[in-house]
């Protein structure tokens, strides 16, 4: 025969400590959802445990005791968790621990623990935010007065050359009649 002393089981800090004997492990918890990130809530379900009974809900990485739930009339329990920010990413666990439904003597039942897994995300990166500054610039002007410009009158320019445009066409059928004379005389076959 096995001698068992009263064992304590805990997740964190003593406030959440459970007297009980020895150890079986409760139907698994249920997590809902079962990813969250730092700061989320989630609830977890499970059952198993003596009717009407505080259960201590601790997480396992880091430990620390997240609070208790009461169980119900049948040893099942439901709780609203939130997941502490700084909780680090990964694989991580809830243990919700208490007083089993089997009594092992007429002081103590047996400890009972039901295990919840669960996966902490990452946090995303906040975004960057970029502030330009835009210094203004100063640019010293001095004024100067202004001082009007001379008006100057300037006489028309005299007209060169001939304004008669019977003149000009003239030439331009001399031109022709010279280019036509050419042309013609670069196609008679030379005689000598």
């Amino acid at each position: 025969m096995v001698a068992l002393g009263v064992a304590v089981m805990t997740a964190g800090p003593a406030s959440a400590q459970v007297p009980c004997e020895g150890t079986q492990t409760a139907s698994p918890a249920t997590m809902t959802p079962s990813s969250v990130l730092p700061g989320d809530s989630l609830t977890i379900t499970g059952g198993g445990f003596a009717p009407n009974q505080v259960l201590g809900i601790g997480l396992f990485r880091p430990p620390v005791v997240l609070g208790s739930v009461a169980s119900d009339a049948n040893g099942n329990y439901s709780a609203v968790l939130q997941i502490p920010l700084g909780t680090p990413p990964g694989q991580n666990e809830i243990t919700v621990f208490g007083r089993g439904p089997t009594i092992v003597n007429t002081t103590a039942n047996t400890c009972h623990q039901s295990l919840g897994l669960f996966t902490v995300r990452e946090l995303p990166a906040p975004p960057v935010t970029v502030v330009s500054i835009v210094t203004p610039v100063v640019v010293p002007v001095t004024a100067t007065p202004l001082i009007p410009a001379p008006i100057v009158v300037q006489q028309p320019l005299a007209r060169t050359g001939s304004p008669s445009p019977a003149l000009a066409a003239a030439g331009l059928v001399v031109m022709l009649v010279g280019f036509h004379v050419v042309r013609v005389a670069g196609r008679r076959p030379i005689t000598g």
